[in-house]
């Protein structure tokens, strides 16, 4: 099939999933091409860029410009460039008054100018819903006339700024021909935001197994006891919340020590808590890490630890792929009751469940997880077999292609039959 992914930016350090995505389909021999901005030299984050060439299917968009006075002088610019030839889709990427902050940042033009040739495909399938509303203009202006998948991934559906930004999805809702999202709990939001529940299907984020070494935990007799998070340290992750279950489990957890890797707004503010508890010397925050620094930090730690929270204004957690991680690497996992991290995991077998943003009933899960100490090498197991059977990416993507065919089968012929 031919098949268009229209995404923010390849490669990313902090998508692997997607570059296991773009590799899965390349190696299947589908005829892909990726819609994407330029990330800088980051080709090194995955082998699978290098070793199968995946640079080559890229089709890489004007610079966004840092600064308003750059960013103006770039799109005028290119959008003379383009006019003479395409002057429709230049006027109506500059219409501010329908499209707003798009087109007064210019990202509209910017956007547009590899669409203008107005290739054929099977299938356009765009990740993240902000991304899918620009498709779905473009499948407006004519841009695009093949069917438009998009997938949802959390934030995109919760995100005030991101759905203001996006009109709340208006045009992608009406002109989307099938969107997914990464758990039952985000399709449900989908729903609720206007998505027809019908036209929505959960399609998980999977991950590579093989990826991740998978060892025995057991409770140690003595020595640390290593509590493990991972993700960006802002509101909606809770690691200020793990951080006072630290503090409530001083005097009954005497050997537990928490790790938590990540960087963000709330770096400052969280060093300073930990400081304010008096917990220093039990709880670190490492930064940021790759992929191949981070292999020795999962490696070492016994249980990890999600506290995820639901923010007033609606963000929370869609999915949870660390969740997968943790348990691929054969660790039980601790995770808050908070939008789609239930699903990742199989409470009582792999891990626990926490209510969010409490504390103290935090502390008391993680002491019920240090009393199982002796079912810690049969959670890991279960939850290595969990991600095995239900959030291998190979398995998933097959999936994917299917509802590929579906798509492109329903609009009643393929790209390869319409002459390109």
């Amino acid at each position: 099939m031919r098949i268009a992914l229209f995404v923010g930016g390849f490669p990313t350090l902090t998508e692997t999933w997607l570059i296991e995505q773009v590799a899965g389909l390349v190696a299947r021999g589908h005829d892909l091409t990726v819609f994407a901005d330029q990330t800088g030299a980051e080709s090194g984050v995955h082998p699978a860029v290098e070793r199968l060439g995946l640079m080559r299917c890229v089709r890489q968009r004007p610079k966004r410009h840092a600064g308003w006075g750059r960013r103006i002088v770039s799109t005028v610019g290119v959008a003379a460039l383009r006019f003479p030839k395409h002057p429709l889709a230049m006027a109506r990427a500059l219409n501010v008054a329908k499209y707003g902050w798009r087109a007064a940042s210019g990202d509209l033009v910017r956007l547009a100018v590899p669409m203008l040739e107005r290739e054929r495909f099977d299938v356009v399938h765009a990740h993240h819903g902000d991304v899918g509303y620009v498709a779905a203009i473009f499948k407006e202006w004519g841009l695009i006339r093949d069917p438009l998948i998009t997938s949802f991934h959390g934030p995109d559906l919760t995100d005030a700024v991101v759905l203001g930004r996006s009109r709340g999805y208006a045009e992608l809702i009406r002109l989307g021909d099938l969107f997914t999202a990464g758990s039952r709990y985000m399709a449900h939001v989908a729903g609720e935001i206007g998505c027809d529940p019908s036209r929505v299907r959960v399609l998980p984020q999977g991950i590579d197994p093989s990826r991740f070494e998978c060892l025995p935990r057991t409770l140690p007799s003595e020595g640390p006891i290593r509590m493990l998070s991972i993700g960006r340290l802002a509101p909606v992750k809770g690691i200020e919340h793990a951080i006072r279950a630290m503090r409530i489990l001083r005097e009954r957890a005497p050997r537990l020590e928490y790790t938590i890797v990540g960087d963000g707004p709330l770096r400052g503010q969280l060093e300073g808590l930990i400081t304010e508890l008096g917990v220093g010397d039990r709880v670190r925050i490492l930064g940021f890490m790759t992929s191949d620094r981070l292999a020795p930090v999962l490696g070492d730690a016994h249980f990890l630890v999600m506290p995820g929270v639901k923010l007033a204004d609606g963000q929370v957690e869609g999915q949870g792929l660390v969740l997968l991680e943790a348990q691929a690497c054969g660790m039980p996992v601790i995770a808050s009751r908070a939008g789609g991290m239930p699903e990742m995991l199989d409470e009582g077998k792999t891990g626990l469940l926490s209510e969010p943003g409490n504390p103290d009933a935090l502390a008391a899960t993680i002491l019920e997880l240090l009393e199982r100490g002796d079912r810690w090498a049969e959670m890991g197991a279960a939850g290595r077999a969990l991600v095995e059977e239900r959030f291998r990416v190979d398995r998933l993507l097959d999936q994917q292609v299917a509802m590929y065919a579906e798509v492109a089968g329903s609009a009643g012929h393929g790209a390869s039959q319409r002459g390109g």
